[in-house]
């Protein structure tokens, strides 16, 4: 039996801060995206709003709204014993 493989995906995210047409799709260009990695906090590159419906509990940030993320992961040959 072959070791164990653990990976992380926590780095190399790809985010946009809108509601975007089709970025489920794979030919979807995401070239102008931002690179984070995850745990990200996508409220934090809004403007501060001392207005904003939850005030102070969420740091006077815009919480609401669409946001996309992806990841490109790439694997080795995979044996068919291997569970993913």
């Amino acid at each position: 039996m072959e070791k164990r493989k653990i990976t992380t995906l926590n780095r190399g995210w790809l985010f946009i801060d809108r509601d975007v047409a089709n970025a489920f799709e794979n030919e979807h260009d995401d070239s102008n995206w931002y690179h984070v990695d995850i745990p990200h906090d996508w409220a934090i590159s809004r403007p501060y709003k001392k207005d904003t419906p939850c005030g102070s509990s969420q740091g006077y940030f815009d919480r609401w709204g669409t946001g996309w993320y992806r990841k490109y992961v790439e694997f080795d040959e995979i044996p068919e014993t291997c569970i993913l």
